[in-house]
C-alpha cells in the first residue's frame, strides 16, 4: 500500500502545498521553480488584465486579452 500523506486544510496555502509534495517526490527544486514561474506568470496576467481594463476593452468576452 502507497504511504498516505496528509495536510492541515488551511494551515499553508496551495503553493506552499505543492512545495511541499514536490518535496516528498524529492522534486522540491522542480516544484519551487514552478511556483516561482506561475506568481511570475499570473502577475503579468493581472498587469494585462488591468490595462485592457484601463483601455475600455473587455478581456473576459472573448477570453482574450487584446
Amino acid at each position: 500500500m502507497a504511504p498516505t500523506v496528509t495536510f492541515t486544510y488551511g494551515k499553508i496555502d496551495y503553493l506552499q502545498q505543492h512545495i511541499e509534495i514536490g518535496k516528498l517526490l524529492n522534486k522540491e527544486k522542480e516544484a519551487e521553480t514552478w511556483v516561482k514561474d506561475f506568481k511570475e506568470r499570473a502577475q503579468q496576467a493581472g498587469k494585462d488584465i488591468k490595462k485592457s481594463h484601463r483601455q475600455g476593452r473587455n478581456c473576459f468576452r472573448t477570453g482574450k486579452i487584446r
